[in-house]
């Protein structure tokens, strides 16, 4: 009898970049599981308009995930935080008790200290995952042995190009994405300096000395208002294109 999956996925609105790994995860249990048998729902939404300030549900609402009739359910990307058991370790041992797994894919740690790391290794011992497939190494190394299966260094963004076949276009270009900085000054040069990095036969300088940027890197919540303040001030113009 073919396994039913629930892909408990989270919104793209606030950060884009979730898009990549959340379509790539649900490509890869399409092609195993088949189309009819995965169903995408949505993940344990806490982050409303106070945007990451209530990491607790609701009073009023509506917690159906432990009661998904499926087989398997797929959690994905960073999930592994300090939040982690606050906001999923009663769902998961509910489950459990229905029988049904959980899955980590593309699995990746985000303001994980160290008390919080030992909590959830030890909640991983009573509650092994079926699967832990880590997007870097770090995070096999904190949780793999403790899943029933466990592998190392795959993000599923990389499964872009099968997922999504773009038209092609008649002209050559560079996409850079910057997080939580400033957009840095890039020039194109013929010498390599520390900052710079080669592409068919040119190097690309790159300098970025705006102060918030630099600010935004190291802190936490703060740098989401230092990133919308940043917006009204001016942007000196450094090097040249050639």
């Amino acid at each position: 009898m073919p396994k039913k999956v629930a892909y408990c996925t989270g919104f793209w609105c606030t950060n884009i970049g979730n898009a990549f790994f959340s379509l790539g995860v649900e490509h890869v249990l399409r092609q195993i599981f088949g189309d009819e048998n995965v169903t995408v729902v949505s993940d344990y939404q806490t982050y409303t308009t106070g945007y990451g300030k209530r990491l607790y549900t609701h009073k009023n609402q509506l917690e159906y995930l432990s009661r998904l009739d499926v087989d398997y359910v797929v959690l994905a990307g960073p999930v592994l935080s300090k939040y982690f058991l606050t906001l999923w370790s009663d769902i998961i041992i509910q489950l459990e008790k229905r029988g049904i797994r959980y899955l980590i894919l593309s699995a990746g740690m985000m303001k994980m200290d160290q008390k919080s790391l030992i909590a959830c290794r030890e909640f991983f011992k009573q509650h092994p995952s079926f699967v832990l497939c880590s997007r870097d190494r770090s995070t096999l190394e904190s949780f793999g042995d403790l899943a029933e299966c466990s592998y190392d260094g795959i993000c599923y963004s990389f499964f872009a190009p099968d997922y999504y076949n773009p038209c092609g276009i008649d002209a050559k270009y560079i996409t850079f994405n910057f997080d939580k900085t400033a957009e840095p000054v890039i020039s194109i040069d013929d010498d390599e300096t520390p900052d710079s990095f080669e592409f068919e036969g040119k190097w690309f300088q790159i300098k970025n000395n705006w102060l918030f940027s630099n600010i935004a890197a190291k802190t936490g919540r703060l740098s989401d208002a230092l990133i919308y303040l940043s917006s009204f001030f001016p942007r000196k113009k450094a090097g040249r294109n050639r």
